[in-house]
């Protein structure tokens, strides 16, 4: 819902964990769509998000009990400063022929997407 939007954003939530010894927990996104991010547990750095697989072991920063897992997602200038008016829609491939072809315009909007999906809840995975 924000367009235009560039910048980084926040996403914070609280999870209950209860650490059994020996055994080893991540973190794992199933669809990764920004630049790149920071994932923080408990206030600290845990890994840099943006490159695959995108699963991220966070054992050694786990605490018993609640614990704040934070994500910090950086989004590109595509989105502010275009191109917006492709026929193709979202374009990845931007270059000078992008904003001077005007056989390839519409009215509408084209914007990245930029968020992400987490991995559903499995063995190990918080």
């Amino acid at each position: 819902g924000c367009g235009f939007f560039r910048g980084q954003r926040l996403r914070e939530q609280t999870v209950q964990v209860h650490p059994q010894p020996g055994k080893r927990y991540s973190i794992g996104f199933a669809e990764v769509e920004f630049p790149a991010g920071l994932l923080y547990v408990n206030g600290k750095e845990a890994a840099v998000v943006g490159f695959s697989p995108f699963s991220y072991d966070v054992t050694d920063l786990l605490e018993e009990g609640d614990n704040r897992i934070s994500l910090l997602i950086f989004a590109s200038n595509r989105n502010l400063l275009g191109p917006h008016h492709r026929v193709e829609g979202e374009n990845y491939d931007v270059g000078p022929h992008t904003f001077l072809d005007r056989s390839r315009w519409y009215d509408g909007f084209a914007f990245v997407r930029c968020g992400f999906r987490m991995q559903q809840e499995a063995d190990g995975c918080i």
